[in-house]
């Protein structure tokens, strides 16, 4: 990302977009790590089951996604709501950051 900083206000407003930057990164790098753990400590419950026949890849799949994504939901909003820097200038806009996040999450979720 290219920025002049011009002064100190310029200076401040690089800190903010850095923190939001590497809090996003951050916290999608710890939710990928918990994801991954669930999946390898899942997949010989799951290689049990399919084999049974019980059910299919994709409703396992599908169920799992939805789950998965009613925790991810209370995490993104709690971690909305901690990062919430700006609250003193605009009260209340971790709900826009949370539905950014969301978004996000979605887009990885169901990217084809």
């Amino acid at each position: 990302m290219l920025l002049i900083i011009n002064g100190k206000n310029d200076s401040r407003l690089a800190s903010n977009v850095n923190f939001v930057m590497f809090s996003s990164l951050a916290f999608f790098s710890i939710l990928n790590a918990h994801i991954s753990n669930l999946f390898s400590f899942e997949v010989k419950f799951f290689a049990t089951q399919h084999s049974n026949g019980w059910y299919t890849c994709g409703s396992y799949y599908l169920a799992k996604s939805l789950f998965d994504a009613t925790t991810i939901l209370s995490m993104v909003i709690i971690f909305a709501y901690v990062i919430d820097i700006y609250s003193t200038v605009s009260p209340k806009q971790f709900f826009l950051v949370a539905s950014d996040q969301f978004i996000f999450i979605i887009i990885v979720f169901f990217w084809p």
